[in-house]
């Protein structure tokens, strides 16, 4: 008699087993359709910051000056307008959030800067240029490329 209830008891542990696989199995899909959305929010609020960081930088440089003559990267990291051990600065070449570099230099008018971003992910650049015209104005985007005059 008491192997019968414990045959009964085995039934309901593989059932218990099928759902605990079905419910991670879920889980595991939901991660997955989410992971594009939630990787471009966390990627954009970095470029947003960073972006700000060399806005903000570009500024100290300027100083008193009426414009930007000579801001560069390199300069912003050389006089410490932004900070030398910075990822901006160590990793010139794929600093920005998505991957790809960061420049800045003066516009054709030099009271303003054109601030550009290399690598932009094609399938989130749209996206990001109407998100950065609530920042900047002039954001534009050629390619994989978002330049940003302000």
């Amino acid at each position: 008699m008491k192997m019968n209830r414990m045959n009964k008891q085995r039934g309901m542990v593989e059932l218990s087993m099928i759902q605990m696989m079905v419910l991670l199995a879920a889980l595991g899909l939901l991660i997955a359709l989410l992971y594009p959305s939630v990787m471009y929010s966390w990627n954009k609020t970095q470029f947003i910051s960073q972006y700000q960081m060399i806005r903000k930088a570009a500024e100290s440089y300027k100083g008193g000056d009426i414009n930007f003559t000579g801001v560069s990267i390199t300069a912003l990291c050389t006089e410490k307008h932004l900070k030398p051990e910075s990822e901006i600065c160590t990793r010139s070449a794929t600093s920005n959030a998505f991957g790809g570099a960061w420049t800045i230099a003066p516009a054709t008018n030099p009271s303003m800067t054109v601030i550009t971003a290399t690598a932009i992910p094609d399938g989130n650049g749209a996206n990001l240029q109407r998100d950065m015209q609530k920042i900047a104005n002039n954001s534009v985007l050629s390619g994989q490329t978002l330049t940003i005059t302000q």
